[in-house]
């Protein structure tokens, strides 16, 4: 036991000794592993505590304009930018239908407008060539006969007048009154004729004047929404030509967040801004008004409804905007103006302190909003800071040299 005891010692010793001696032979040899160089190495370190000094002279200072400000707390009311949607309010479409059923011809000059044109009230839009109804050759007869006869009484009253003017009764006037009316009836009558031939034979080489074609009109001004038919085609009685839209004004929806519709102060006008628009763009405001109760459940999401007027046709139905609406309550926040906000390459935001005797040194802040003329910060100077409202884009280009 003891033997065993001893040997089971010797083991032990052996196995540590084995685990120590590569440590033993690094030491021995100066070897170490602080000795290895560092992950990263960072040359001339700067921080932003020692950013560049800037001292101007009092005349730099005057040609350079530079206006002084401070930074402030102000109590502001909460906004939030949200996609919104522009739309046609309902009842501004009008439908353009065919009044019988007609062969639809181009106007007189040409031109059908196309969907996306605007179009002018009482502008032209089509013709129509109006067919018989339900083939009723009785009355095509009708109608031929009754014109015929028409012609016959329009001819024996220009005869007359014609004569009485020979015989120094009559006057020009009543002889050219007579003529014109004649003329008026033959048209009537190669029209009624026309239909009647093309009722019984179904020619289509017909001169399209002897049909009488009727032209529709514009009912109001407005763009073009919708086609629904082509030139030559035949269309029965009601059929939808072509819808337009009053473009003037436009409806503005904005899915808002359902667990957000109590803060929000729908009383409030917002701010409409396009997509492209900066942090510093007034936008256009619209007015808030009643539109029906749609919501959607996939989004967990309800509609507000706001007026945009859009006398200039600058936008669109479908187009869609930002829409920056006015929540309930007001914030103490830190603010400084717009103008004093520099951003670099990389996208960081800057301010100029303002020190004694025309010395100024960049400052970074981090911008949480923009509020119009107002950039509320989350992070910067104290309130009470001094610092540069006007001139800051020339102290960044004098700190960067590249004004010269």
């Amino acid at each position: 036991m003891i033997r065993f005891m001893a040997s089971s010692t010797v083991s032990h010793c052996l196995i540590r000794w084995r685990t120590l001696y590569p440590v033993l032979v690094l030491w021995a040899c100066g070897g170490s592993e602080s000795d290895e160089p560092p992950p990263a190495h960072i040359d001339n370190p700067v921080s932003e505590a020692d950013l560049t000094t800037i001292r101007l002279t009092p005349d730099a200072v005057r040609r350079i304009g530079i206006v002084v400000g401070t930074v402030e707390n102000r109590e502001l009311s909460q906004r939030r930018t949200l996609g919104g949607e522009l739309m046609a309010p309902p009842g501004s479409g009008i439908m353009v239908t065919a009044p019988r059923a007609a062969t639809i011809l181009a106007p007189e000059d040409g031109r059908t407008p196309s969907a996306g044109s605007w179009v002018t009230r009482g502008q032209a839009l089509v013709r129509l060539v109006i067919l018989p109804e339900g083939n009723d050759l009785a009355r095509a007869q009708e109608g031929v006969t009754v014109a015929a006869a028409r012609v016959e009484n329009a001819r024996a009253k220009a005869r007359r007048a014609e004569q009485l003017l020979r015989d120094s009764v009559g006057t020009a006037a009543e002889l050219e009154d007579a003529q014109a009316e004649l003329a008026s009836a033959e048209a009537v009558l190669r029209a009624a004729r026309a239909r009647l031939d093309l009722l019984q034979t179904g020619r289509t080489d017909l001169d399209v004047e002897d049909l009488s074609p009727i032209t529709l009109q514009a009912p109001e001004s407005g763009v073009v929404h919708g086609v629904h038919f082509a030139v030559g085609q035949t269309v029965s009685d009601g059929a939808p030509l072509m819808e337009i839209v009053k473009p003037n004004p436009l409806w503005v929806r904005v899915p808002v967040y359902v667990g957000d519709m109590t803060s929000v102060d729908r009383d409030a006008p917002a701010t409409l801004v396009g997509p492209s628009d900066g942090p510093d763009a007034t936008g256009r405001e619209v007015i808030p008004i009643q539109g029906p109760p749609t919501a959607d459940a996939s989004t967990v999401s309800a509609d507000l409804f706001y007026r945009l007027d859009n006398s200039d046709g600058l936008f669109r139905p479908g187009q869609r905007v930002g829409v920056s609406l006015r929540y309930k309550g007001a914030t103490d926040d830190m603010v400084v103006p717009w103008s004093a906000v520099l951003h670099d390459i990389y996208g960081g935001t800057w301010v100029y302190e303002v020190l004694d005797g025309n010395v100024y040194v960049r400052r970074r802040v981090e911008v949480r909003d923009v509020v119009e003329n107002l950039a509320v910060l989350r992070r910067g100077p104290e309130p009470g800071t001094r610092i540069v409202v006007t001139g800051a884009a020339e102290l960044f280009s004098t700190e960067f040299g590249i004004s010269h």
